[in-house]
């Protein structure tokens, strides 16, 4: 009798096995969105399958938050003007604030949303100087902490305290995470990127440590750690760093004709503020 074989179900960890999956018609899109030939017209009709999700992903896409200035009417019409790469990095925003929204109802894990938007803006900002594709460094840093937004829509309550106890005794949120579910955030993030057939390249940024120098010459992984560690420095952090950078430390990470481009610490505050605050109402 042949041994028998796990699936990837069964070997699951049993604190993801509660997850809901990640929306469908977004999993489909991306599919869609990375094949060289991807035809518009097919697009158009798996998002009319899902209507409230494409009036979500034009609703982006006129936002102040993105800066484009021409008023998008259709998805057709955003993957001319916007090119299949932000149109990707749009869905994907959708897609992950869609499949939280109900855990934003705690103030706490609101916040873990707001930081994950603001390291997408940041990476973005950083990617040009870095020779970086803009908007593979948005999407990059939108899901840095994938891990962890799953991880507070299985157990809202649960976490919210872990939250509160690892702030308030400066812990490790790692050895805190592990405490309770048995493994931490990235580890639960790569577990499901691969589960959702993420990207490869975003496999080794969602399961990075949060810890630890930031790896040179700046790379995608290492230009999200930084976005990261700046929107906590700008006051976007949701979990209290136990070794906090400040503003001048990660700016010398940068090359220096990107530091000579950068506002000054208040202004850029103020300005990432205003576009997660365009993107999260």
């Amino acid at each position: 009798m042949p041994p028998a074989v796990e699936t990837r179900n069964e070997t699951r960890p049993w604190a993801l096995k509660i997850l809901p999956p990640f929306p469908q018609v977004a999993v489909r899109l991306l599919d869609i969105l990375s094949q060289e030939d991807a035809v518009i017209k097919q697009v158009v009709e798996l998002v009319r399958m899902d209507p409230a999700f494409g009036a979500e992903i034009l609703r982006l896409a006129n936002s102040a938050a993105y800066g484009f200035r021409s008023q998008i009417d259709s998805l057709g019409h955003a993957i001319v003007l916007l090119g299949t790469e932000r149109v990707k990095a749009l869905t994907m925003t959708v897609a992950v604030g869609t499949y939280a929204k109900k855990a934003f109802k705690i103030d706490a894990l609101k916040r873990c949303w707001h930081h994950s938007l603001a390291a997408a803006f940041l990476t973005e900002e950083m990617a040009a100087a870095c020779t970086i594709n803009r908007d593979r460094a948005y999407t990059a840093g939108l899901l840095h902490d994938i891990g962890r937004l799953a991880l507070l829509v299985g157990y809202p309550v649960e976490y919210s305290h872990l939250i509160t106890v690892a702030n308030e005794n400066s812990l490790d949120i790692i050895e805190v995470e592990r405490s309770m579910f048995d493994l931490d955030h990235c580890e639960a993030g790569r577990w499901l990127a691969e589960d959702w057939k993420f990207p490869a390249e975003l496999l080794d940024i969602i399961s990075q440590r949060p810890n630890g120098p930031i790896p040179q010459p700046l790379r995608l992984a290492s230009l999200a750690m930084l976005g990261c560690h700046l929107a906590d420095t700008l006051g976007f952090q949701a979990i209290k760093p136990l070794h906090p950078w400040t503003f001048e430390e990660l700016l010398h990470e940068l090359p220096a004709a990107a530091q000579a481009g950068f506002p000054e610490q208040d202004k850029m505050a103020e300005n990432i503020q205003k576009r997660v605050a365009a993107v999260a109402t």
